[in-house]
């Protein structure tokens, strides 16, 4: 098995998954499309088409026979091979657009609203994959996406990250983290890769794949840097409106108002987000490893509620500061939960 850093000629395009590339590599021959495949195409198309129409969005989508005719056939196939293609080519040139003025040697700016795509590539040029069945390659690169899932929202949030690669659906997660929320992520998911090079990933590669992780937590950390969160802003301008006193709104903030002006008037230095993402990763460090994630969790949960509430005694704002990040801890809890599983031979 080759080092995951060794001199392999790349394939010209885009890569987009070892299982992927393998369903390519058995399609790429010999196109010819059966009366079965076209029918099947015929009914997928009438179905998205339906969607559509019954999405109350107030699109109608309809499709002429020729239309179908065409879009079924094999010609119609390959043009639909052309077209994406071209997408992928535009992808290309988009990350190459991201990656200017940073560190070349920076690989996950080639990804870096995928970044499950690096740590993939990597190990597929390495031969890792070799002895995996399919399911088994789709299993497992399902896993790496679950966890750089947070920091390639985060990437999406953030820039123009191009054609999203991705199978994961983001229902229950926030397009935009709050800071706090995104450092989390960072946190966990550095510390869900090491785990995963410890156990699962074979002695000759650990050495290659762990310098993967080091690239992949300063890669993200630099998007950190420049992270902006809108809904932050928000809150900081409504909590100056209610300083002033300028609505009479303002006077007695309730409810959920009341919990946006708390957050917007707590204000953290650079040294006090720092300290909160190293007592984030010394909680994994002591415990992330250990059996049962559940107490770990409970732990980052508490510290996260210290740090975003600004400490307050106040049950309702801490309450509302920990359902404000139900998404990150449900996606903390399942790749943490599929890491030990699979670690135990339950997968």
């Amino acid at each position: 098995m080759n080092g995951i850093n060794s001199n392999i000629t790349q394939t010209a395009g885009v890569f987009t998954g070892a299982y992927a590339k393998r369903q390519q590599e058995v399609h790429k021959t010999g196109l010819s499309i059966s009366k079965d495949q076209s029918e099947s195409l015929e009914q997928s198309i009438n179905a998205t088409a339906n969607s559509i129409n019954q999405s109350g969005e107030g699109v109608k989508l309809s499709i002429s026979k020729e239309d179908m005719d065409f879009l079924t056939s094999e010609e119609g196939f390959k043009k639909m091979q052309q077209d994406t293609m071209d997408l992928y080519a535009l992808n290309i040139k988009q990350q190459e657009k991201l990656a200017e003025g940073r560190d070349p040697s920076d690989k996950f700016w080639n990804n870096t609203g995928d970044q499950w795509l690096t740590f993939s590539e990597e190990l597929n040029k390495a031969g890792f994959y070799d002895n995996m069945s399919d399911e088994q390659v789709k299993e497992f690169e399902g896993l790496l996406e679950q966890i750089t899932s947070g920091m390639d929202r985060l990437s999406k949030s953030q820039y123009n990250t191009g054609i999203d690669f991705g199978s994961l659906s983001d229902s229950g997660s926030k397009f935009f983290m709050s800071s706090a929320e995104a450092s989390v992520a960072l946190e966990s998911s550095t510390a869900a890769l090491k785990y995963m090079s410890e156990k699962l990933i074979p002695d000759e590669l650990k050495e290659d794949f762990n310098g993967l992780i080091d690239m992949y937590k300063k890669h993200n950390e630099e998007i950190l840097s420049e992270y902006n969160n809108p809904m932050e802003n928000f809150n900081r301008v409504v909590a100056n409106i209610n300083k002033m006193g300028s609505s009479k709104i303002a006077e007695k903030p309730v409810g959920e108002y009341r919990y946006t002006v708390m957050l917007g008037s707590i204000d953290k230095s650079e040294e006090e987000k720092k300290d909160f993402r190293e007592q984030i990763a010394d909680i994994f460090k002591r415990y992330g490893l250990k059996g049962d994630f559940t107490t770990t969790l409970d732990m980052i949960k508490k510290q996260f509620e210290d740090y975003t509430s600004g400490n307050s005694e106040d049950k309702g704002f801490r309450q509302y500061v920990s359902d404000e990040a139900t998404g990150l801890f449900d996606d903390m809890q399942k790749y943490w939960g599929g890491l030990m599983d699979r670690v135990n031979g339950h997968s």
